[in-house]
């Protein structure tokens, strides 16, 4: 698992280690974020035959898991992957310099160790509920309507030609 993980790692980290190519991950995050039809067709030409092929190379290896999930997981994969390559050294900024970006052994150790972590996760329940004291509360004065599922969609209509994308009042959590 480790060596198909470092696989997948390996190239990008060589390429990285040129203007050019640091160059071409910085575009590379770009791509991913716009949403026109040109970037999506790119994305399908360029990548999607090799993730595929590490999809079903983890889902050979994670049967338990399930396609679906390896899926899920893998697209969290890459975005993490593409923060990390695209170059913006907010690690050695948050961190005070106590991490380096630019150490390409510590870089590959700590992605391999967290994509491991994120690929190997006990399945997860596609029915997640949240206890009630982790469940969002509306901000003080705002109300969905009614408590509930229904309430919130109700209230989400009402709100989606006010301007607010459709979202009602900002959600906050209770205090613990």
């Amino acid at each position: 698992m480790e060596d198909v993980v470092r696989a997948f790692l390996r190239p990008a980290l060589e390429m990285r280690s040129s203007p050019e190519g640091r160059v071409f991950f910085r575009l590379q995050a770009r791509v991913h974020i716009e949403p026109d039809d040109l970037a999506y067709s790119l994305r399908r030409q360029v990548y999607d035959e090799s993730t595929k092929a590490y999809v079903e190379e983890f889902d050979r290896m994670l049967p338990h898991l399930g396609t679906r999930t390896i899926y899920w997981r893998i697209v969290q994969f890459i975005g993490t992957y593409l923060y990390l390559m695209s170059d913006a050294h907010r690690l050695g900024e948050l961190s005070g310099d106590l991490c380096d970006p630019d150490d390409d052994e510590q870089f590959l150790a700590q992605a391999v160790a967290f994509a491991l972590g994120g690929l190997t996760a006990p399945p997860v329940s596609a029915n997640i509920r949240r206890a009630p004291s982790e469940r969002p509360l509306l901000a003080k004065g705002k109300t969905p309507g009614t408590r509930g599922q229904a309430g919130w969609r109700r209230q989400r209509m009402r709100s989606a030609s006010s301007g607010t994308g459709g979202w009602p009042a900002t959600p906050i959590r209770s205090p613990r």
